[in-house]
Parts: C-alpha cells; sequence; structure tokens
C-alpha cells in the first residue's frame, strides 16, 4: 500500500469543502431544505479543519500550535454531539 503524497490530502479536503459550501450558495437554497443546509454546513466545517490540519501537522509529530489543537478538539466534539442530536431527532 502506497501512501498518499502531502499536497493531494489538504487539497482534496478544501476543495470538498467549497464544493459543500457551494450547495448552499447555489440555487438549493430556494427549496428551504434545512437538512440539506445543516448537513453542507456541517462537511463545511469538517473538511476545512481536516485540510488545515492536514498542512499544520504535515511531516511534524511535535505540537506545533497548541491553541489550534484546543479549537480543533471542542469544534470537532460540538460537530459530533449536534450530529447525534439531529440523528436523534429525525
Amino acid at each position: 500500500m502506497t501512501l498518499v503524497p502531502y499536497p493531494l490530502i489538504p487539497v482534496i479536503n478544501i476543495l470538498a469543502s467549497v464544493l459543500s459550501i457551494l450547495t448552499i450558495a447555489t440555487g438549493l437554497h430556494q427549496t428551504w431544505n434545512i437538512g440539506l443546509h445543516l448537513i453542507s454546513a456541517w462537511l463545511f466545517i469538517n473538511n476545512l479543519l481536516a485540510g488545515i490540519e492536514a498542512i499544520v501537522w504535515h511531516g511534524a509529530s511535535g505540537i506545533k500550535a497548541p491553541v489550534w489543537c484546543d479549537i480543533c478538539a471542542l469544534i470537532s466534539i460540538y460537530l459530533s454531539h449536534t450530529q447525534f442530536s439531529i440523528e436523534q431527532h429525525q
């Protein structure tokens, strides 16, 4: 199994975040589908964080940005909790 080259992962994550935010920005918002808006926002935030983390942590396992770690951890916990809450209410 070969490893994926470095710049491919952040580029794909950031491209996916742009595509997920385009779902809200384009004509699909005229349907007022709240589920579509929520999943698009959730995917945007998760993909953007994953792309930035891939850039920050490339080639090093030492802590470069401790504040960024705390922020990402809190956002990830909050997003997973909101996803669980949304799934429980359906």
